[in-house]
């Protein structure tokens, strides 16, 4: 019992000794929240559930830019002209084809060269439905390359008709003028 009540006190030792042994934690406090971090802003373009960034010689597809940021306020700049600025995320509507972009605001300062805007996927779709329903009448190739054929070798029968009656009139004419004939009674 003695032994048991030894290794019961041992056991109690080395557990005490093992828990002040043990590092210390200590919290730290949050992050301090920076008011003056910085301006970020990006621009994007939308057709139907896709998404398109905008970045240096990119195509995109769309009618609308849509600016996000976190500055004070952003200026927009198209092709060198100022175009729009907020202090809140807006869009602005470009038309399509190529064009140079620039978000100035706060520090923040970035230029997106040759950004070739197409217009929205919408555009054309509507047209396509519109030409299924009405369901055209289109002529089979074979059909085509027949009727090819047939006015080519009809075209040449022609050419062979006119030019030979030209000739034979030419001929006529010029043995009519210049040949005497004798009549004899």
């Amino acid at each position: 019992m003695r032994r048991k009540n030894q290794q019961m006190g041992l056991r109690v030792a080395v557990l005490f000794i093992l828990v002040l042994l043990l590092p210390t934690v200590t919290a730290q406090d949050p992050p301090v929240e920076d008011d003056d971090k910085g301006c970020i802003a990006y621009a994007y373009t939308e057709s139907e559930n896709h998404y398109f960034l905008i970045k240096d010689n990119s195509s995109v597809f769309g009618n609308s830019l849509k600016i996000v940021h976190n500055c004070k306020e952003l200026e927009v700049y198209a092709d060198g002209f100022f175009s729009a600025s907020s202090r809140q995320n807006f869009t602005l509507s470009l038309e399509p084809g190529l064009h140079q972009i620039t978000l100035m605001g706060d520090g923040f300062n970035e230029t997106f060269n040759d950004v070739m805007f197409y217009p929205d996927r919408l555009n054309w779709e509507f047209d396509f439905i519109a030409l299924e329903e009405s369901k055209p009448q289109f002529i089979d190739v074979e059909i085509s390359e027949l009727r090819t054929n047939w006015a080519v070798g009809v075209g040449i029968v022609v050419v062979w008709v006119l030019t030979t009656y030209v000739y034979w009139s030419l001929i006529s004419s010029y043995i009519d003028r210049n040949f005497i004939e004798e009549v004899t009674q």
